[in-house]
């Protein structure tokens, strides 16, 4: 979250409990691993896009270039594969005591 409205939230409800929201927790997700994309060296055209789309919205050759990625990079896989899982974690939880459950085994 944006550091200055962290200032002015606690300034101007001092008791208020901040929390981050799913899209502001994907945004880090996407951005870091955009980060480690770039860092093991995959520049291919489209490759951003592909690794940070949601899988389920991409059609069938997108999914063999993804799957021809990972393979070739085990560690943007298991990047990958943590943040499918972290969203299929908030698209699937309904009960606070099951999502941390699901978060704390994540």
């Amino acid at each position: 979250m944006w550091g200055g409205y962290t200032l002015v939230v606690e300034k101007i409800l001092p008791n208020a409990q901040i929390v981050d929201d799913r899209f502001q927790i994907m945004q880090h997700v996407n951005r870091e691993l955009n980060k480690l994309r770039r860092l093991v060296g995959v520049t291919d055209r489209g490759s951003k896009y592909l690794l940070l789309s949601r899988g389920a919205d991409i059609d069938k050759e997108s999914q063999e270039k993804i799957k021809v990625i990972l393979e070739k990079y085990p560690c943007l896989e298991i990047a990958y594969q943590l943040k499918a899982e972290l969203r299929s974690i908030y698209e699937t939880s309904k009960i606070l005591n099951s999502a941390k459950r699901k978060f704390k085994k994540w």
